[in-house]
């Protein structure tokens, strides 16, 4: 059974700010679920392989040097 979280948790998880968990919901970079009253709830699961990435970034497949 997934587990969701509420957007706070998951952005320590990630070790994100709450702000840029918000933009990449808007970027759909990071699928948030709404629940009935509106609040982003996040898969437990979806957030575990972004964990170990350097700042939570989600990969775009660029390169910067």
């Amino acid at each position: 059974m997934n587990r969701f979280i509420g957007i706070g948790e998951a952005a320590k998880t990630l070790g994100v700010s709450i702000s840029t968990l918000r933009r990449w919901d808007a970027e759909r970079k990071l699928k948030a679920n709404r629940a009935h009253s509106g609040h982003r709830r996040y898969d437990m699961s979806a957030l575990t392989g972004l964990a170990g990435r350097p700042s939570g970034e989600k990969p775009t497949g660029k390169t910067i040097a």
